[in-house]
């Protein structure tokens, strides 16, 4: 990883990070368009990147649902 490389992935990050805070403050377009611009960032880097950023972004997707599923059904329990 170069210093040019790691300097755009915090800049990644922090867009990730701007988007997760205002993502329910903002509307739809302004989310999408936002997610578009991270996302051409994440190409940019290379398939290797993307295919591991798209395996990180599963294992995060299954670990909030299931997180979800356990709130949902303790809620429903009680």
């Amino acid at each position: 990883m170069t210093e040019d490389n790691k300097e755009r992935l915090n800049e990644i990050k922090q867009d990730i990070e701007t988007l997760r805070e205002k993502l329910t403050s903002k509307s739809k377009k302004w989310v999408i368009k936002n997610l578009s611009i991270i996302w051409a960032k994440i190409t940019k880097q290379g398939t290797s990147f993307m295919k591991e950023f798209l395996n990180e972004a599963k294992k995060t997707a299954i670990k909030e649902g299931l997180k979800l599923m356990i709130e949902i059904g303790s809620n429903m329990i009680n």
